[in-house]
């Protein structure tokens, strides 16, 4: 199962990313406003690249930030939460967006019954590839 973790005042002290991403090395994704938007990167497959960058982050002090320590399948950097809430969800490494973004911890059943459902009826399936998470965040930028 993944990992969130809400970083309000403070940042993720080396040791427990270190950890984090030990038990959850699927990828690393992290979030925080921006001038009035959210902002995101994500993509971090090996735990150094993952803590250089953010290391590099926590030096900017910015609260609150989240992070998301990815347990999955299938293994790819765009696969990596958060995803934009929107009518696509493009896979993007990084971004600056007026849209919201969904991160999840588990495991989403049903998924593809309900992706198959929902562009059955909206029409046209986006580009590149589907999983659960991506597939909730265009559901929420539809129903809700």
């Amino acid at each position: 199962m993944c990992l969130l973790a809400i970083c309000k005042s403070n940042s993720m002290p080396e040791p427990e990313f270190r950890e984090a991403f030990r038990i959850n090395h699927d990828g690393v994704g992290f979030a925080w406003r921006e001038k009035g938007k959210v902002a995101y990167i994500k993509g971090f497959m090996t735990v150094t690249e993952a803590w250089d960058a953010y290391k590099a982050f926590a030096e900017l002090k910015i609260f609150p930030h989240v992070l998301h320590f990815r347990l999955g399948s299938p293994t790819n950097n765009l696969l990596t939460h958060p995803f934009e809430i929107t009518r696509d969800s493009k896979l993007r490494l990084n971004h600056l967006s007026q849209n919201e973004l969904l991160f999840h911890n588990g495991i989403i059943g049903g998924w593809k019954d309900r992706m198959f459902e929902m562009f059955v009826l909206r029409g046209g399936i986006p580009d590149g590839k589907l999983i659960d998470t991506r597939v909730m965040a265009i559901m929420v930028h539809f129903y809700g």
